[in-house]
C-alpha cells in the first residue's frame, strides 16, 4: 500500500477487477488511477500490509489437506511416522503455514523488476541466509526442535563432507529468501528478525504436520547416517 498526499481519484467506478481483487486479498489500494495535483509532489512514504486474507485461505487448505488427506495415515501404525497433534495444535500450525506462504508471495511481488538487485550477495544477505540454515529445524522428536547450530557441538571433529555438501546447498536454497526478507521486507529490525522467526516456525509447524509427534526412542533416523 503506497500512500502519497496531494493525490486525486480519478474516475473511481473505473477500477477494474484485478484492482478490486488486489484490494480485497492484499488489503492494500490500487495507485494506478492517482495522478498528482499539480507540479510538487511529496516523498512517497511506503507501508507494508501483510496479505491477512491470502494468509487465512491457505491455512484453511493446508489443515483441510492435513485433517481429510494426510491425518489418516499417522493413525496407522508405522515406524516412520508419529501420532497426529491435537486439532487446535494442527489449526494453530496450518495458520503458521499458511501466513509463512502468504508471505513468501509477497515478498515475490515486492521484488518484480528488480531481482538482480535483491539478490545480488551482500555481507548481510549472505549471513542471514547461514544464520537462517542454523536455527531452521531440519526435525522434531519430542517436541524438541532439532537445529544444526545446536547440534554443531556433537558434530565437532566427525563432520563428513557430505554434511557440508548439504549445509552449502541448503544455503543457496533459503538465500533468495533471505534476501527478499533484507531488501524488501520490513524497516524495523525487529520486525525483520520476526519475519525470519516466522519461517523458523514455519518449518517446525510443517515437521509436526508431516510427521507427527516422533518421540524417543525412534527407529527411524532423521538425519543422513
Amino acid at each position: 500500500m503506497v500512500g502519497v498526499r496531494n493525490y486525486e481519484v480519478l474516475d473511481p467506478p473505473s477500477l477494474d477487477f484485478s484492482c478490486f481483487l488486489r484490494r480485497m486479498l492484499f488489503k492494500g489500494e490500487c495507485t494506478e488511477y492517482l495522478l498528482p495535483r499539480g507540479d510538487c509532489v511529496e516523498p512517497v512514504e511506503q507501508s507494508y500490509s501483510p496479505p491477512r486474507v491470502l494468509a487465512l485461505f491457505l491455512g484453511f487448505g493446508i489443515f483441510v489437506i492435513y485433517q481429510w488427506i494426510w491425518r489418516p495415515n499417522l493413525l496407522e501404525p508405522s515406524i516412520l511416522l508419529g501420532d497426529p497433534v491435537a486439532l487446535p495444535v494442527a489449526i494453530g500450525f496450518a495458520l503458521i503455514l499458511g501466513y509463512a506462504l502468504a508471505m513468501v508471495w509477497w515478498l515475490i511481488r515486492q521484488t518484480r523488476g528488480q531481482v538482480l538487485d535483491v539478490l545480488r550477495p551482500t555481507r548481510g544477505r549472505v549471513v542471514s541466509a547461514i544464520c537462517l540454515v542454523l536455527i531452521t529445524p531440519i526435525g522434531v522428536v519430542s517436541w524438541l526442535p532439532w537445529i544444526v547450530l545446536g547440534m554443531a557441538p556433537f558434530l565437532w571433529g566427525n563432520i563428513e563432507l557430505e554434511f557440508v555438501w548439504m549445509l552449502g546447498v541448503l544455503c543457496l536454497v533459503v538465500y533468495p529468501l533471505a534476501a527478499m526478507i533484507q531488501s524488501q521486507s520490513y524497516q524495523r529490525r525487529w520486525l525483520r528478525f520476526a519475519l525470519f522467526s516466522l519461517y523458523c516456525w514455519a518449518a517446525y509447524a510443517f515437521h509436526m504436520l508431516w510427521r507427527g509427534i516422533l518421540t524417543f526412542p525412534f527407529p527411524a533416523p532423521i538425519l543422513p547416517a
